[in-house]
């Protein structure tokens, strides 16, 4: 049987096969290193910000987490982002930092021991803008009380209540035509009613997943859509700002279409395939995405994504260079996708019968062992911009598609992939010209495969996908990739997602 160990030393293999051309050097620069934790004064949320102002402490420690059936999406698990976990003394979730030491006490909405965000009733109604630092470092995002999304979209909060936030239709709300979350939607023209359990008609739309189980929040990181669980809330925004994530731009652009319903798989939750138990299980969604995730997939995961692939679903994998590991806990994006397709190969997937094995590498591409200096040398070649586009892949739908042309994106300290099989993976994008020492077969950094029935988008660096803005209401339009006016980078992602969805229509 395939062990856990097995895997550990395959991807130990993996790491000291790193590429390295002359004049790639080992370890991380003194100026951006992103491995580890750091909750000095140094540690910045969306880059440094200054240290601005007294901390936010208080002895409140607020209401009671209501049940997560009250708020779809909110659970109370085992690990470090409850009260209880976060003031025991122990390192519940085996990162070697314990408490309000760890950034998941620290970064937690509903974590109200760590006075580390505008999170109580006392702070959202004391009508101060007041200082906030889930990575370390105080800052103000300019937001008080209601206005900041720690207070509009935290179960634990009361005093905004009477702004009806975290509220959505229910299945029987739903079928009846009631409008009880107030929004002006009544039954299925109310975007809650189009989770699978709530039996109302997709009428073309594609439910497209973000994964926020693989702590896609680690450290300074923050891949999500919207803070508020499964759901978004407001379930219609009016502007990007109204969802709450690095994500929310790409979320809400997708939703604009008119062609896809946003979900999110939320913390402590599982990917499954087959499972009619899960209303989120994977048969029930078109395009999966999965953006930078820094902690490891089980067995079962893995093999529920590849069979989730291999049967008509679309995968978004947005990966970044080796050592970002961004929370102490031992695992970043290379790591994690790697021992997903490891996984795969030892031990079969869903979509097989027992005892059979998967082919080797299902999608015919891996993750590059690619470090953070050898990066930053890449970006230093290429200028922050990959725009080496292979002969035959300008017309791929990925970059000539319904959003527009796509001729160059951003690659800020990013990873690349490798090409195993070509006739399932091609690279649409590479990072530097193909005549470039060490990288004269190419350097793939936006690679599409097709797989089985479904399709596969993997692209090397998270950061263009980052609109400016995080699930605390901070904003650093400095960190805007997504709007950017020199690369096409929301083009990438919005024409990937339209290539992606188009096998796997899941209208009722």
């Amino acid at each position: 049987m395939y062990s856990r160990n097995s895997r550990r030393l395959w991807l130990a293999g993996l790491m000291l096969t790193a590429v390295c051309v002359s004049g790639c050097q080992t370890g991380e620069s003194d100026e951006d290193a992103d491995a580890g934790p750091d909750v000095s004064e140094d540690a910045g949320i969306l880059g440094d910000a200054g240290d601005v102002g007294a901390d936010a402490g208080t002895d409140d420690a607020g209401q009671e987490p209501p049940p997560s059936t009250v708020y779809p999406g909110w659970t109370i698990e085992d690990g470090e982002s409850t009260d209880e976990a976060c003031k025991n003394n122990k390192d519940d979730d085996g990162s070697g930092y314990l408490d309000c030491a760890d950034y998941w006490c620290l970064d937690t909405v509903t974590v109200q021991v760590c006075s580390a965000l505008e999170n109580t009733d006392a702070l959202c109604s004391d009508g101060t803008d007041n200082s906030e630092k889930p990575h370390g470092k105080s800052y103000f995002d300019g937001l008080a009380d209601c206005a900041d999304p720690d207070c509009l979209k935290n179960p634990r909060v009361t005093v905004c209540a009477h702004l009806n936030p975290l509220k959505w239709e229910t299945a029987a709300t739903c079928a009846s035509g009631e409008d009880s979350d107030k929004d002006g939607l009544s039954g299925c023209e109310d975007p809650d009613c189009w989770t699978a359990e709530n039996g109302c008609p997709l009428n073309g739309r594609v439910r497209v997943l973000f994964d926020d189980a693989h702590r896609e929040r680690a450290g300074s990181a923050d891949w999500v859509v919207d803070s508020s669980g499964r759901l978004p809330w407001p379930s219609v925004p009016k502007r990007e700002t109204d969802w709450s994530g690095n994500l929310s731009a790409f979320g809400k652009a997708l939703f604009d279409t008119g062609r896809f319903t946003i979900e999110t798989l939320p913390s402590f939750s599982r990917l499954t395939y087959g499972d009619d138990s899960s209303p989120q299980d994977l048969k029930n969604y078109g395009v999966l995405v999965i953006p930078e995730p820094s902690a490891r997939m089980s067995e079962a995961e893995s093999r529920a994504v590849v069979a989730f692939v291999r049967a008509g679903g679309g995968l978004l994998m947005v990966a970044d260079h080796l050592e970002s590991d961004r929370d102490g806990n031992g695992w970043d994006s290379v790591q994690v996708f790697n021992d997903m397709l490891m996984a795969a190969v030892s031990s079969g997937d869903a979509s097989q019968g027992a005892g059979e094995e998967s082919a080797p590498n299902p999608f015919g591409f891996n993750v590059a062992p690619i470090g953070y200096s050898e990066s930053g040398r890449l970006e230093q070649i290429n200028r922050k911009m990959a725009s080496t586009i292979p002969d035959g892949a300008a017309s791929h739908p990925v970059l000539s598609g319904p959003h527009g042309n796509v001729t160059k994106v951003g690659m800020f300290k990013g990873g690349l992939f490798s090409i195993l099989d070509g006739t399932k993976a091609k690279a649409l994008i590479h990072a530097v010209p193909l005549n470039t020492a060490g990288y004269e077969e190419g350097s793939p950094f936006v690679v599409a495969a097709e797989v089985g029935q479904g399709r596969v988008v993997a692209v090397g660096d998270s950061a263009i996908l980052n609109d400016g803005t995080d699930s605390h209401g901070q904003s650093d339009p400095s960190f805007d990739s997504w709007n950017s006016t020199s690369a096409q980078n929301s083009i990438l992602f919005l024409n990937a997602a339209e290539w992606l969805a188009k096998k796997n229509e899941t209208a009722e």
